[in-house]
């Protein structure tokens, strides 16, 4: 039927047509990502989780986007689901009026409205998460954002699902270290994947970093950046904790003349 012929060259035409209407310089933050001798860090804001109950009872975002900021820290990421996480939109919201850090919007997005509300209330990257969504509501939500001009961190838990994101030539992909189902944790899991992703994407090793030698197992496994969440929620001194993270605990006292570094892993 001609109709038919008419909305298969509709689909075409309309998905070159929204290519060229992409912003002309993206990636920024993916690039930043690779410019790093140390790892590029993510420091995270969530009230609880579902493995560990509530984290911090005293929670305030500003505080720690603040913190985050003052440490030195590359970017914040901040959890939005509300039950099993206790979080909300108005955290970036908040955070953003204190920091010009770029914000991750962590959460589980299942709907393209999420997309444009994720750019609205300000943040720079949104999280896609492989194992929730089929291949082509993964591709619309993907070129949603890019079309909005947010960066994603495409995430994969195993080889089939970095298959999947790859068919989507992302700028970053997050290796997600914790099990899904049975929240294990294994640095592993990065060095496994890391070795069959193209060099020209930024690799971002989530879950299970609390040390130096942490660090120094992904970095060597191939990460270009990290996302610390409960490590750095948990410390006191998240300015001496990150440069213990970067550079272990003896250098880090040699950087810094503050009070002794505490133990925060």
């Amino acid at each position: 039927m001609i109709l038919d012929t008419i909305i298969e060259k509709k689909k075409t035409t309309l998905e070159e047509e929204l290519m060229r209407m992409l912003p002309r310089e993206q990636g920024k933050i993916a690039k930043q990502m690779k410019l790093y001798d140390s790892l590029f860090v993510i420091g995270e804001i969530k009230k609880a989780s579902p493995s560990k109950g509530v984290i911090v009872e005293d929670f305030s975002a500003a505080r720690f986007a603040n913190a985050y900021d003052e440490a030195g820290i590359n970017a914040i990421s901040i959890l939005t689901e509300r039950n099993f996480f206790q979080g909300g939109l108005e955290n970036i919201e908040i955070a953003r009026s204190v920091s010009d850090l770029p914000i991750l919007r962590k959460d589980f997005i299942m709907d393209a409205r999420e997309v444009v509300q994720t750019k609205r209330i300000g943040a720079n990257m949104m999280l896609l998460i492989v194992a929730m969504l089929d291949d082509a509501t993964l591709r619309e939500f993907y070129q949603l954002a890019r079309f909005l001009d947010l960066e994603c961190i495409v995430e994969v838990h195993n080889e089939k699902e970095l298959e999947r994101a790859l068919q989507l030539q992302p700028e970053i992909i997050g290796i997600n270290n914790r099990d899904l189902h049975t929240f294990a944790v294994s640095l592993e899991t990065t060095k496994r994947l890391a070795s069959r992703i193209p060099a020209d994407i930024s690799i971002v090793s989530e879950s299970g970093i609390f040390t130096h030698e942490d660090m120094e197992y992904v970095r060597k496994a191939g990460a270009d950046a990290v996302l610390i969440g409960e490590s750095f929620m948990r410390c006191p001194d998240i300015r001496t904790h990150l440069q213990e993270l970067k550079y272990g605990s003896c250098k880090a006292c040699l950087l810094y003349t503050s009070p002794s570094p505490r133990d925060c892993s």
